[in-house]
């Protein structure tokens, strides 16, 4: 999965003036790293953030023209098989009924979001394919109070096991790409890298810095797993 959030945020947040600025630069590097890893060995998907970020109907439309853009401008690398979708978020695959905080986005789990974004992205130029974390996606609805509550979020557990008989024409495989166990950030407050999700409603307190072992939040993933182990 190349580049998490970094093509998401090009979409949604051009009108902060760090990502505007840094766009060209980075779309520039983006194609230079897909171009590098074409390699045979090789099968690469960028990021495309989850239904809840580039599935609004406002923003799938303009991701399709970015991530497309980029496929081309690289060369159509024969590597670059498509797009990894929800990592390190909470999606369902494939939802018996939207969870209240989805409304009103028609895209409300991972499966309408690919149904509705791998045609937009056919239309410009790229039978594009898709990967899916469903590592922290396994209990529905979670406890976020809101869909971009993101960090550390109560009543999650591990998800779909990682295969690549995902029963779908355009989804590769179901993966794990966010390690269960790893914090998302910290809750302490006077932190350097505190960020206020951290301490949201949603959040499992306390919290250790992100990317360091949480033992009480992988005991929660592992209590609410489905399938359970």
């Amino acid at each position: 999965s190349t580049e998490p959030d970094s093509l998401a945020n090009m979409v949604t947040n051009m009108g902060v003036a760090k990502c505007s600025n840094a766009a060209a630069a980075y779309k520039e590097c983006t194609k230079y790293a897909v171009q590098k890893l074409d390699l045979p060995h090789v099968a690469q998907y960028l990021d495309a953030g989850h239904a809840g970020w580039l599935g609004w109907p406002a923003n799938i439309g303009p991701a399709a023209t970015i991530f497309t853009d980029i496929y081309k401008e690289a060369g159509r690398p024969k590597s670059l098989r498509g797009l990894a979708t929800n990592v390190s978020n909470y999606n369902a695959w494939n939802a018996t009924s939207p969870a209240p905080y989805t409304s009103p986005n028609p895209n409300y789990d991972e499966k309408h979001y690919v149904d509705a974004f791998a045609p937009l992205l056919r239309q410009n130029g790229w039978d594009a394919k898709f990967i899916i974390d469903q590592g922290r996606s396994g209990k529905q609805p979670t406890g976020q109070q809101e869909w971009g509550h993101w960090c550390n979020a109560l009543g999650t557990g591990f998800g779909l096991r990682p295969t690549s008989n995902t029963g779908h024409p355009d989804v590769d495989a179901f993966v794990w790409v966010k390690p269960g166990g790893e914090a998302d950030g910290t809750s302490d407050t006077t932190a350097v890298r505190y960020d206020h999700f951290c301490g949201s409603a949603s959040s499992m307190k306390p919290a250790p810095e992100a990317g360091t072992w949480f033992q009480a939040y992988f005991e929660q993933l592992l209590r609410n797993a489905n399938p359970s182990f």
